[in-house]
């Protein structure tokens, strides 16, 4: 007895980039990425460079990140860290640690956004002191998925201490 077997051909799936629902996934993520704090507020205080660095005052980050409704529209200085650096066109976005430990190092994350005007680069491991306003919590993912909110500071001037 022979018996022929017949294999039915499964159709060919389509590549997942050849679906409608991954393009629309991939137009969502790029509009709430490009959403995320880029846009500058618009109320930011005016001041000319000497009178804006007086008017800045140093906080600490426990105050700021517990609080940050006190210190709302705040200037601000605060000398730390750059631990990575992202590039937006002329704009430049930023963590830099501003806490000073015992052991040397620096810990306490604040989220910065800067825009420079004299054509200056800000490198990752740079020590910089930052004048700028406070403007509550930015909030984004980690890799893993998880929510992070730290301290917001829209800065307009940046001094370069160590490179």
């Amino acid at each position: 007895m022979n018996q022929e077997v017949q294999i039915e051909q499964q159709p060919k799936k389509k590549a997942i980039y050849k679906k409608w629902w991954f393009w629309v996934a991939i137009v969502a993520v790029i509009i709430i990425v490009s959403s995320l704090g880029s846009g500058e507020p618009t109320d930011l205080v005016d001041l000319p460079e000497n009178e804006y660095r007086a008017q800045c005052q140093e906080y600490s980050y426990d105050d700021i990140a517990r609080y940050p409704d006190n210190y709302q529209k705040k200037l601000a200085k605060f000398t730390g860290e750059v631990v990575q650096v992202l590039h937006d066109g002329d704009k430049i976005q930023m963590r830099v640690d501003v806490t000073l430990s015992e052991y040397g190092f620096y810990e306490d994350t604040v989220f910065v956004f800067f825009t420079p005007s004299n054509g200056q680069n800000i490198l990752e491991g740079d020590i910089i002191t930052m004048y700028g306003e406070l403007r509550g919590m930015q909030e984004y993912e980690s890799i893993m998925g998880a929510p992070i909110s730290i301290p917001r500071i829209y800065v307009k001037y940046i001094d370069i201490i160590e490179k």
